[in-house]
């Protein structure tokens, strides 16, 4: 039956592998972020006690606002031109540990956009995840908003503005501290696959076709509940299928010969067209 790509990824992996475009996961919840060469990405880390996300929220409004161009915040975290507050610019996630806290953000500069439409999607059909969700959203580019913006230009400005308020340390890639990171086993763990594509959040996926209605509990890749009802099925077949599934990650190989009857292939057929049937990247 060959391998599975993880549903709840919103993006188009077929055109990701096709394009020869990275794949990496982290840490904290929400969707999926496209990102090239003209947006910049930003975490704020702190001691739990003192991580403050509104806090965070107002000093890119006010590097942006030095910048030239007014913005708001969403209640979901996004960050939108104030002109219309309907294209977003600048999308958070969030993570709390038992003392730090972290906010990831992506500020969209000169994106390309019809590539990041390209390549994020969302096309399934029903999908219950305890996963942060995420809402997608017109997108625009702070280029949109005032000609000549550039990365560096942001990525300045934020700079100076921790500079005036805080000590602050550089760190560039000749730092000890990044050399450091750089090799870290806890990078080698967030760049494998196992991590990008197997540490799945537990999550339920249902379908109605004519053929069959089914419903799945997956975990960690794995299949740990399965229901199937069809006419079509008979309650053998449907019962030995159900019974080879359980407990099996989406990434098992199987042999279609593993099944007890040839019409249990239209629910696996349906699986791997529903996770976009790939091999498992190797690092």
């Amino acid at each position: 039956m060959g391998r599975f790509q993880n549903p709840w990824i919103e993006c188009n992996l077929t055109a990701m592998f096709k394009d020869n475009i990275q794949l990496v996961r982290r840490q904290s919840g929400g969707g999926c972020v496209y990102h090239d060469k003209e947006n910049v990405n930003f975490s704020f880390i702190a001691d739990k006690a003192h991580h403050n996300i509104n806090w965070n929220h107002e000093f890119i409004v006010d590097v942006l606002k030095e910048l030239g161009v007014n913005s708001v915040f969403s209640k979901r975290g996004d960050m939108r031109l104030d002109e219309s507050q309907k294209r977003k610019i600048s999308g958070s996630a969030y993570k709390e540990k038992k003392d730090t806290a972290f906010h990831h953000g992506t500020m969209l500069v000169n994106s390309d956009l019809e590539k990041l439409n390209h390549y994020i999607h969302s096309n399934k059909s029903d999908l219950e995840s305890k996963s942060i969700q995420s809402v997608r959203s017109v997108v625009s580019n702070l280029n949109d908003a005032k000609d000549g913006m550039t990365n560096k230009m942001f990525i300045d400005t934020m700079a100076k503005k921790f500079c005036d308020i805080e000590q602050i340390e550089y760190i560039d890639e000749n730092h000890e501290l990044y050399k450091r990171a750089i090799d870290s086993e806890y990078l080698k763990k967030l760049k494998s696959p196992q991590w990008i594509y197997e540490e799945t959040p537990k999550f339920i996926v249902s379908e109605r076709t004519k053929e069959f209605e089914i419903e799945m509990t997956i975990k960690k890749s794995k299949i740990l509940e399965i229901d199937i009802t069809s006419d079509l099925l008979h309650p053998i077949v449907v019962a030995n299928l159900c019974e080879t599934l359980i407990n099996t990650s989406l990434f098992d190989e199987r042999a279609d010969d593993s099944f007890i009857d040839e019409s249990a292939l239209i629910v696996t057929e349906w699986m791997n067209k529903y996770f976009e049937l790939q091999s498992l990247p190797s690092t």
